[in-house]
């Protein structure tokens, strides 16, 4: 059963606080969680958010990274049917096939260009695919494994490369252009644009975040041994929040560097976003989808078994959406109106 549990309640008071800091094949499965509050109340209980799924068209497909397009769909990678699908809001899956079979994982984002972009880390390409289903494949060096990848503040798009530990950017015509090399054994990962207008990255076997300025200039700060930190995003306190896939937990990163770890455990955490300014984290081993704040758990939200949930982008309406890696579909969460 899918279940949805209220652990706290959101207010505008605690978000000014934090920020003063820093499928079963061919069909479709809906279902609503219970709720429960965790004090008594004269209110009523409100409606509980509707987990539905849908599957792919090919089964054991991987669904990994996914980001809502320009066209109001969810665009999401297929790491293990060599492809990037896109799904409608209703739920109808359609896939793309990339012409070199390559392994598209982790990331896509829509570009300066208003085009999806996404990094191929076996074929060694950076993909790009239009609205219209027309792939376009760039070449990185043999070696590279590019991985994570973020529109930057220069109308470029800027990526790890988890193989070469090296941090680049790519012009929308698909010429490449590194901005720094960092030490041997960093495992550059995920990759986004912070408030203060630098990069901020993973370090996935480096146990670090980084920072990168549009001139090259790069900074780390440690986290703790074998977090494996591993998706990264900017907070809605001007802080960015990652995910810690081997620590189980979450962390948060000011940008003048201070790292904090947030008080909870979480299986495997992986995605990351932020909706309704409360970030969500999805827990791979745990088949759960999570909002959190700098205080821990706001409300939980069980996802199918064997799910594997990867990414998660927020979607039209407000809703969230969920690739589930081992489950070969995606899932929907829309809420109630309050």
């Amino acid at each position: 059963m899918r279940s949805f549990v209220t652990l706290a309640p959101v207010t505008l008071a605690l978000l000014a606080a934090i920020a003063s800091c820093g499928g079963d094949s061919g069909g479709t499965q809906s279902s609503s969680a219970t709720a429960t509050s965790p004090t008594a109340t004269a209110k009523p209980t409100p409606m509980p958010p509707k987990v539905s799924t849908f599957a792919t068209p090919t089964s054991g497909s991987s669904p990994a990274g996914m980001v809502l397009g320009p066209d109001g769909n969810l665009w999401f990678l297929e790491s293990a049917a060599s492809s990037v699908a896109r799904v409608t809001p209703d739920g109808v899956v359609t896939e793309f096939p990339l012409p070199h079979h390559g392994r598209p994982f982790i990331d896509i984002v829509v570009g300066p260009d208003h085009a999806l972009w996404f990094p191929d880390d076996t074929g060694q390409h950076i993909g790009r695919i239009t609205t219209a289903g027309a792939i376009t494949e760039f070449s990185v060096p043999a070696g590279s494994d590019p991985t994570g990848i973020t529109p930057g503040p220069d109308g470029t798009l800027w990526f790890t490369e988890f193989g070469r530990n090296t941090i680049a950017r790519m012009t929308t015509t698909g010429a490449t252009i590194v901005v720094a090399n960092l030490a041997a054994n960093s495992g550059p990962d995920g990759i986004c644009l912070g408030p203060d207008g630098n990069l901020w990255f993973t370090e996935f076997d480096g146990n670090r975040i980084g920072r990168v300025t549009p001139d090259g200039a790069v900074t780390e700060f440690a986290v703790k041994a074998g977090a494996q930190p591993l998706r990264i995003v900017a907070g809605p306190d001007q802080a960015l929040w990652f995910t810690e896939f081997g620590g189980g937990a979450i962390g948060r990163i000011t940008v003048a560097g201070v790292v904090s770890q947030l008080p909870m455990a979480v299986s495997a955490p992986d995605g990351i976003a932020v909706r309704d300014l409360q970030v969500w984290i999805t827990e791979e081993d745990g088949d759960k989808v999570d909002e959190i704040s700098t205080t821990g758990f706001l409300a939980r939200i069980n996802l199918p078994a064997h799910s594997g949930p990867e990414a998660v982008a927020v979607g039209p309406a407000d809703s969230l959406w969920i690739s589930n890696f081992t489950g070969s579909g995606v899932a929907r969460v829309t809420f109630p109106a309050f």
